[in-house]
Order: C-alpha cells, then sequence, then structure tokens
C-alpha cells in the first residue's frame, strides 16, 4: 500500500508541475543548454509532448521507459519488505551500497570504450 501512494503521491505532483514548468521559457542565455524547441520558436524548461513522441517513434526506447518504470517499482517494493523485516538501518546501507556499485560499474565501462 504505501507503494502505491508514494506513486500516486508522485504521480500527482508531476502532474502539477509539469505543466507549469513546460509554459516557462528559457532566457537566450540558456538556450544551448535547453534543447526544447516549442512550437512558437521559443525555448521552454521542459517539453514533454517531444519526449513522448520519441518513446512512441522508437520501439526500443518506449520498452526501455517502461522497463525503468517497472525496475523502480521492484526495488521501492523490495526497499519496503527489506524496511518491514530487518531495519530502516540496511535498508540505508543497501541504498549507499547501490550508488556506489553503479558508480564505479559506470567507471568501468567507461574506461574500457
Amino acid at each position: 500500500m504505501l507503494v502505491g501512494i508514494e506513486g500516486a503521491w508522485g504521480l500527482l505532483m508531476y502532474a502539477i508541475i509539469l505543466p507549469i514548468i513546460s509554459l516557462i521559457p528559457v532566457s537566450f542565455v540558456y538556450m544551448s543548454l535547453a534543447p526544447n524547441k516549442g512550437p512558437q520558436g521559443r525555448y521552454y524548461i521542459e517539453r514533454p509532448d517531444n519526449y513522448f513522441k520519441e518513446a512512441a517513434s522508437d520501439p526500443l526506447l518506449g520498452s526501455m521507459c517502461i522497463i525503468g518504470v517497472l525496475s523502480v517499482a521492484v526495488f521501492n517494493m523490495c526497499g519496503i519488505s527489506v524496511t518491514k523485516f530487518i531495519s530502516a538501518l540496511v535498508r540505508s546501507i543497501v541504498d549507499v551500497t547501490r550508488t556506489m556499485l553503479v558508480w564505479i560499474i559506470g567507471l568501468i565501462i567507461s574506461s574500457t570504450t
């Protein structure tokens, strides 16, 4: 239930914030950092329509987005189970270890390419 409430809360916040930030234009200083050109030729902080079009047009990208969402859901469910049956300290240690492992694997991959 907690994972569902967390997901519903995140979805609600995203549904409120995304329309607001997709209407905020970016000044000329940051145009090179924000390739989100809108229909009027102005640049915006976010353009969610572009992201959804790209994910829908490429099956690999769309499937990776779905797999990413599912992996976060499984991670959160496992984290809640660890907290329930073991302790919050163990969950914190696992979170820190996960971040460290991702960083180390990223370094290994980037050094071999």
